[in-house]
């Protein structure tokens, strides 16, 4: 099949973000209750077209997938045992089993797990299962708690399912995830599906999946929770044919740590940290989701899990319960994988796997990779198998990270960047912080949109940092006006507001803007962005 050509999508979302413009004005604006009517029907055929480029988008993206998957099994879980979901290049066979007794040697207890697994292919959302569907998922069209309609299945897991929904009341799009009591036989599912939501309703943080509400369907327990349109970082790197570029995987690695030390805050571990379980969204946003085995901390009643490769060696060992270096551990391996290209360990078997876990060494990054030998010693530490000699927290093990390798010269002499913004000091704070951050690039200043339009005329940008509310041609517009320049859908678009809501980066979604930041400006998360953004020479 053809890739879907990309000017088709290009055209449609120009299309759609000067039709947003003009509803924005519309809506600021007095209007009868007859023109409210035809505003909301503008409104829901904006939603319907979005909708379809997005699937454009989604098809395209999957024509292009080709790389052979990794394998994937999930084992038996129940009241005193542990689940086990292996990842890795495992020969595909079956598996159905729970953790052994902890009276067998480290190397008796991973054979007792069986030598083989069952592939299987994970979801963009819960890294869950794709399977044949169950009678019990809700059918497209199905409306639950009478308000998010059912568009399509986004796949199984062995919990149940997870649908995307039109949240018809607030007019946005959900993820809804259903328990299938039929996978669960006589579990309390309805105890651990309560204790998934709730911890996710203890956290509100970007790089956190948001939970919206907690119900029953039919019988069925079901929670809505944020739709993040994109991928997994699974996928990303299973498609990959070489080490993510340093700056791309440092911002995996800052917005994933972020997001566990924004759940540790909240006194929950998440216990399950997989690449199946951090979501790529648009501009490269990072999302922690399935928080299915996640636990309170002090809490004793959670039962253990994780998966092999990334849980840590105490919860295989049964050596002691978990806390906050459990999460730091699977961050290690996660960050080992982005940076060196590969897992620390690889196995033809579930019990090879387990094996390397508890007692082989793992080799130095530099050794592996072209990387600096200070990370060495911080990605070992935070993957020491004794979790005393790890680092104490994510965050921790995130600044250390990233201060050796931000300190790894780079320059970007051939960027461009254009900060727009009427305010005079914000203006020059975003140009010291570009300069700090993107050592080299050419940075142009400009008060207003049409002086900034203009220019763009002459030599496009290869990133606008952009005020949303500015006289004259405001964020919004400028945007939409960037994009319908040739080539200017290859200029990274960051707005920068202190009055924009969630319906403002619903808008500058849909032109294509790469990332939506409050006033004032944190400084790490705007550098971090324009990094990610930029392409170092």
């Amino acid at each position: 099949m053809a890739a879907i050509p990309r000017k088709l999508v290009h055209a449609l979302r120009n299309s759609l973000g000067r039709l947003s413009v003009h509803r924005r004005r519309i809506e600021l604006d007095p209007v009868t209750e007859r023109q409210r009517s035809s505003l909301t029907g503008l409104g829901e055929v904006l939603d319907e077209l979005s909708a379809f480029a997005d699937a454009l988008d989604a098809l395209d993206a999957g024509l292009g997938a080709t790389s052979p998957p990794r394998v994937e099994a999930r084992a038996a879980v129940g009241p005193s045992s542990t689940t086990i979901v292996g990842v890795g290049h495992l020969r595909p066979s079956s598996l159905s089993q729970t953790l052994p007794s902890p009276g067998l040697s480290p190397t008796q207890r991973a054979s007792a797990l069986g030598d083989d697994l069952e592939p299987t292919t994970p979801t963009s959302i819960e890294g869950a299962t794709t399977s044949t569907a169950s009678p019990s998922d809700p059918a497209p069209g199905t409306i639950i708690a009478e308000s998010y309609r059912v568009l399509r299945p986004l796949g199984r897991g062995g919990m149940g399912s997870v649908v995307l929904a039109r949240d018809d009341r607030l007019h946005r799009d959900v993820a809804v995830k259903v328990v299938d009591h039929v996978a669960w036989g006589g579990i309390d599912a309805r105890q651990v599906f309560l204790r998934e939501a709730r911890a996710m309703a203890r956290v509100q943080h970007p790089n956190v999946v948001t939970i919206f509400a907690f119900g029953e369907h039919d019988g069925a327990p079901y929670f809505a929770m944020e739709y993040v349109p994109g991928t997994t970082l699974e996928r990303l790197l299973r498609a990959r044919d070489q080490p993510l570029p340093l700056d791309r995987a440092l911002s995996i690695i800052d917005q994933l740590c972020r997001g566990l030390e924004a759940i540790h805050r909240a006194g929950a571990l998440h216990c399950d940290v997989k690449p199946a379980n951090v979501l790529i969204g648009p501009s490269f946003r990072v999302a922690v989701a399935d928080l299915g085995l996640s636990r309170i901390v002090g809490e004793q009643a959670a039962p253990l899990g994780g998966t092999p490769g990334y849980v840590a060696p105490e919860i295989l060992a049964r050596a002691s319960g978990p806390d906050e270096r459990v999460d730091v551990y699977a961050a290690g391996v996660i960050a080992y994988d982005l940076l060196t290209g590969r897992l620390p360990f690889e196995a033809d078997s579930l019990s090879e796997l387990v094996d390397k876990q508890l007692s082989a060494p793992v080799a130095a990054p530099s050794s592996v990779a072209e990387l600096p030998e200070a990370l060495d010693e911080i990605l070992l530490r935070a993957m020491a198998r004794d979790p005393a000699e790890r680092h104490s927290s994510v965050e921790a093990f995130r600044r250390e990270l990233l201060a050796v390798c931000n300190a790894v010269p780079r320059t970007y002499r051939d960027t461009l960047v254009f900060v727009v913004d009427d305010d005079a000091a914000l203006r020059w704070g975003t140009t010291d912080i570009i300069a700090e951050h993107l050592p080299g690039s050419r940075i142009r200043v400009f008060r207003d949109g049409r002086d900034a339009l203009a220019a763009a005329d002459e030599e496009r940008p290869d990133i606008a940092i952009v005020d949303l509310e500015m006289p004259g041609i405001n964020g919004v517009e400028l945007t939409a006006a960037l994009r319908a320049r040739p080539r200017g859908q290859q200029t990274d678009v960051v707005m920068v507001t202190g009055v924009g809501n969630a319906r403002d980066w619903e808008v500058l979604h849909r032109l294509g803007a790469s990332g939506f930041l409050l006033k004032p400006v944190d400084e790490a998360e705007l550098g971090s962005l324009v990094r990610r953004l930029a392409i170092p020479n």
